[in-house]
């Protein structure tokens, strides 16, 4: 059974969003940068805090390396040192700040950003992971994409779960992309719950007899995580849930 491509939602990932396999759509969304002043209580001051962290930073403390580009980023446009600040945090095993770099060198050089998601990645970071994956994806390499995706869904995170039903979709294995749609929606995920919506009218369309069941399946989920479908979608959801005993 073969799935109109345009009815299933783009791949997620914490900075991109793909409207299709052939398409990439980038959205630039900064990583989520400095601490606030209260974690420093030596200093309320931020001009002083920043030169702090520098002293801080060029004894070697990689914490200080890492909060101290994240704030010439965040309130300066010291661009260039807050990335050797990070590149220098980042070899000293600061996975943030290779997740980072990742992040600001994906557009321009993305072999580059994703070296540093990969080490960022091996390191445990769990959004390293997924933007790994998308980054292989992009590239045709679904193998090592799938590894990374795979890591980060048993870490729990949705967007790897998601993108792990992308995948099992295109490759027309459906029903673990219902699996793994399902998963994702329990977690929040809406896109999700439309691509389910989707699949259930596909097999409503093919008279196929896994309709009822998995309409239902996705309605259970629904009342189990408390989302709420848009109401065609819900309505949709209810009939096909219903067998349909004039194919009898």
């Amino acid at each position: 059974m073969s799935y109109p491509r345009s009815r299933r939602r783009g791949m997620r990932s914490t900075r991109r969003s793909w409207a299709a396999w052939s398409l990439v759509m980038p959205i630039f969304m900064p990583p989520p940068y400095s601490r606030p002043l209260s974690d420093y209580p030596w200093t309320m001051n931020p001009h002083t805090l920043v030169t702090q962290l520098r002293s801080r930073a060029e004894s070697g403390d990689s914490a200080a390396m890492l909060e101290l580009a994240n704030r010439l980023h965040d309130e300066t446009d010291l661009e260039d040192e807050a990335m050797s600040w990070w590149r220098r945090a980042a070899e000293a095993g600061e996975s943030e700040a290779a997740f980072n770099l990742g992040s600001m060198l994906e557009d321009d050089d993305p072999e580059a950003a994703l070296a540093w998601y990969e080490q960022a990645a091996t390191a445990g970071h769990l959004e390293a992971k997924v933007n790994a994956g998308a980054l292989l994806a992009e590239q045709g390499a679904f193998e090592r994409a799938t590894t990374w995706w795979d890591s980060a869904a048993r870490d729990g995170d949705a967007d790897a779960m998601y993108n792990l039903g992308q995948l099992a979709d295109r490759e027309g294995r459906a029903e673990e992309a219902e699996r793994w749609w399902l998963q994702a929606m329990r977690h929040g995920v809406e896109e999700a719950l439309e691509n389910l919506a989707a699949q259930c009218e596909d097999l409503h369309r093919a008279e196929d007899p896994r309709t009822a069941p998995l309409a239902d399946l996705v309605l259970a989920t629904l009342a189990e995580v408390g989302l709420k479908a848009p109401p065609p979608i819900r309505r949709n959801l209810e009939q096909w849930a219903v067998p349909d005993t004039t194919l009898r």
